[in-house]
């Protein structure tokens, strides 16, 4: 048994020829050449006769005429006879009542007493084409069909023509013809003719599916019966062809190609030729096939993992867009299915009409490959902030014809949610996304970035149109998103809120020495006002000047006792400052959100300005205030009267480092207090000098020169003489009474722990110009009977007497240092 795989070629059963005569009429005998009438070898041309040559484009290119014989042709009426074909055609050209193009003259055949027609072609050069019209008369056994022809067509006898047959014999010329004829002049007589072997299908197969791209199963197998054995078997480029060459019978296997994609159109034909070679003339049949493809598609979800198994569908066969969409799973995040895409990203199913169909019709014309995936596609996701940048809550559903979305509302004046910030995210890869409004007459809301691609984000602002007069209640609008690549929608809505009416809030304004700082006056906050009245600040009517405690009562201290001289407005870059009452406010001198911030002036507005920024630029001698504000010195005396009520002490630094406070000695007059009551050696609060003596012929106690020029001393305790207070009983120690005391004429952090300094702190007064020309008495024992005191207009330190009552010797009560920013 011999195998082999034939080139798939197209054999088509279209033959052209330009024959010679054939014999025609009735008993199909030549015509002698003198009888070829109305062949005119010169051709017929614009003057009749002796025109140029036929078939050129003055001549009368003419077929037939031979070997049939005309008897004679009629035109409007007239009867011409063969030998007047040269003045028929004149005529027809001279005639204006002829159209110009294609219209038929008939004539008769010598013979036959039925009529032909002849086609004539006329144009303004004149009569371009004289056609006859001839007869095929068709024999198949017992059943004869006359076909008429002109020689430049095609006789097409493919109707006529059955698998079977090897074709039809044309007795003039004794040559077998396929089913469609050219090129014949003349009558004809054709007669079918059959094969000797016939073809039977194994699986009664007259359709082919194709499955897949790469693997085909649909096929037939073809036996041949008959004939001389000897076969030559082609295919069109459909169809791929294997002979098989068995002893017994002659089989061909036949299958569809599979080693391209789409081959072929829905519903085409492929088909195949058989010939018997062994036989002369050779032998042909036919077998042809409906070609179908069947496609496989594979739903896939948003991720692109199988859902369920691949499915065929035939050409022509649909999937709408609810079946594929239920198949997928419900998404955990709640997103919806869209639409679909096949594997080149592009949407060929869609929940909308536009941009995709609803549904999907396989076909050829659409898809490149048999087998599709579609890979379900999400809706985009929407987040919406604020203009801080936080998630926007507090939203809610709202309902608007046929959309429903989340409502926000935009407040103008208040200080957040002024903006919409809308982010879309988990767009489709070919989105083009737009953002519109609708509703917005008057402009009320501008959005930006209204253009995306793929993702970003957009921001809904209020216009200066929104006022207070211009909008009322329940403006709502709503703002679509769109994704193109999809067709889906997403609606939101944003309602605006009607501004408050006209209002001002009261601030006094403090620094730090870099930029002011704006302070509320609680209480005094958005107070409604009419435009155009007159404001008043008072705590009762004609009060003209204030001070900051009379408009805010938790205000203590310094801050309550700052006077207030007048008003000025943000509103102006250089707004005059008004007393009290500020007159004749009108929209103007109101801020975008219809509110004028009004600004104290104070009796000296640079206060903040001069106190410590913090603790390391406190100087000695800087004046503590009691609300833990330190003021530099020169300040304070340019400022007394205002702040003198409000002073704790001064500052003084002790080595640099050690900071602490000393307060005023209120005891005047001949008034003195007793360092202690009763002379005792108490231990702890002993502290004993080292350093050269300076000598005194009026007393033997020790004295040390302290003066620029005096000597270095050290202290054998240098604690601070806070620690002294708990040494004692301050009832049997006067002058430790006196500083424990000091503290009832302040509130807060100054009304406890005011202590008797130690003879190293009394001594840093002196040093660092805090006090001088005083007496200063320490807390630090010499003996049991006596204690150190410095005494500055005499730059000594010297013992005292406990017990003496000596109103030279002054007391400082100190206090520890605790600084307050301003």
């Amino acid at each position: 048994m011999a195998r082999k795989v034939l080139n798939v070629c197209i054999v088509v059963f279209y033959c052209t020829f330009s024959l010679i005569s054939c014999g025609g009429g009735a008993g199909g005998a030549s015509i002698p050449a003198g009888e070829y009438t109305t062949h005119n070898n010169s051709g017929w041309g614009g003057n009749g006769s002796n025109g140029s040559n036929g078939g050129s484009n003055n001549g009368v290119n003419t077929t037939g005429g031979t070997p049939i014989v005309v008897a004679n042709y009629v035109y409007n009426g007239n009867s011409y006879s063969k030998d007047q074909i040269n003045d028929l055609i004149q005529v027809i050209r001279d005639n204006p009542g002829q159209p110009e193009g294609v219209f038929t003259v008939q004539f008769y055949v010598e013979g036959d007493s039925d009529p032909r027609y002849a086609r004539v072609t006329k144009s303004p050069n004149g009569v371009e084409k004289f056609e006859h019209q001839y007869k095929a008369t068709c024999i198949n056994g017992s059943n004869t069909t006359v076909r008429t022809f002109y020689k430049d067509d095609s006789l097409n006898l493919s109707d006529l023509t059955t698998s079977n047959m090897a074709g039809w014999r044309c007795s003039q010329n004794a040559v077998l013809y396929g089913s469609v004829i050219n090129g014949f002049q003349g009558d004809i007589t054709l007669t079918a003719e059959f094969v000797s072997f016939s073809t039977s299908r194994e699986n009664n197969k007259t359709q082919l599916v194709a499955t897949s791209d790469v693997s085909v199963i649909d096929s037939e197998t073809i036996t041949i019966t008959g004939g001389s054995g000897t076969f030559s078997v082609t295919g069109d480029s459909y169809l791929d062809v294997t002979e098989d060459i068995p002893n017994t019978q002659y089989t061909v296997s036949i299958k569809i190609n599979g080693t391209a994609f789409i081959g072929f159109n829905d519903n085409a034909t492929g088909t195949i030729t058989i010939t018997d070679t062994g036989v002369t003339p050779n032998e042909t049949q036919t077998v042809s096939f409906a070609l179908k493809n069947m496609y496989t598609y594979q739903l896939k979800d948003a991720s692109g993992a199988d859902v369920g198994s691949p499915v065929q569908k035939n050409a022509g066969e649909t999937l709408d867009f609810n079946t594929a969409k239920g198949a997928i799973p419900a998404d955990p995040t709640g997103r919806a299915v869209v639409a679909f895409k096949n594997d080149a990203g592009n949407v060929v199913l869609c929940g909308n009409t536009s941009p995709g169909p609803t549904s999907l019709t396989f076909n050829s014309m659409t898809f490149t490959s048999r087998f599709i995936n579609l890979q379900a596609v999400l809706d985009f996701t929407m987040t919406t902030k604020n203009a801080a940048s936080t998630v926007w809550n507090a939203t809610q559903t709202y309902s608007s014809g046929g959309d429903s979305g989340p409502l926000y509302t935009l407040e103008k004046f208040s200080t957040t949610n002024k903006e919409l910030h809308v982010t879309i995210t988990d767009c489709s890869a070919n989105s083009n996304l737009s953002v519109t409004k609708a509703g917005d007459s008057q402009n009320f809301l501008e959005i930006a970035q209204t253009s995306l691609t793929t993702a970003g984000t957009f921001v809904v602002k209020l216009t200066s149109n929104v006022t207070h007069d211009s909008i009322g209640a329940d403006y709502i609008y709503p703002i679509t998103v769109t994704d193109s690549g999809t067709g889906t929608s997403k609606v939101i809505f944003v309602k605006i809120a009607q501004p408050p009416a006209y209002k001002y809030s009261l601030v006094y304004q403090r620094s730090s020495g870099g930029s002011p700082t704006t302070v509320q006056i609680s209480g005094w906050q958005d107070k409604t006002f009419e435009p155009g009245t007159t404001l008043r600040f008072g705590v009762s009517e004609g009060v003209s000047t204030l001070k900051m405690g009379d408009l805010d009562s938790t205000l203590t201290g310094l801050e309550a006792a700052i006077s207030i001289t007048g008003w000025k407005s943000t509103r102006a870059s250089n707004p005059p400052i008004y007393n009290n009452p500020f007159p004749n406010v009108a929209p103007a001198d109101c801020e975008s959100d219809n509110s004028i911030t009004l600004i104290a002036t104070t009796e000296f507005g640079n206060f903040y300005d001069n106190c410590r920024a913090d603790e390391n630029a406190v100087q000695n001698g800087d004046i503590m205030l009691s609300s833990g504000l330190c003021v530099n010195k020169t300040f304070y005396t340019n400022h007394t009267s205002l702040l003198n009520s409000y002073v704790v002490g001064s500052v003084c630094i002790r080595d640099g480092n050690q900071k602490f406070i000393v307060g005023k000695n209120n005891l005047s007059g001949n008034y003195h207090i007793k360092w202690s009551n009763s002379t005792d050696n108490n231990s702890s609060l002993a502290v004993s000098i080292t350093g050269t003596e300076t000598g005194d012929s009026s007393s033997s106690m020790p004295r040390y020169d302290i003066s620029s020029n005096g000597v270095t001393l050290t202290f054998s305790n240098s604690n601070s003489g806070k620690n002294s207070m708990n040494s004692v009983n301050i009832n049997n120690y006067p002058a430790f009474k006196y500083c424990n005391d000091y503290g009832n004429n302040f509130s807060g952090t100054f009304n406890s722990g005011w202590y008797l300094p130690s003879i190293a702190e009394a001594y840093a007064l002196y040093k660092n110009n805090v006090i001088q020309n005083q007496w200063i008495v320490s807390s630090s024992q010499f003996d049991s009977s006596k204690y150190w005191c410095v005494i500055g207009n005499q730059q000594i330190l010297v013992t005292r007497s406990k017990t003496e009552e000596d109103n030279r010797s002054k007391i400082y009560p100190c206090h520890e240092f605790t600084f307050v920013a301003p």
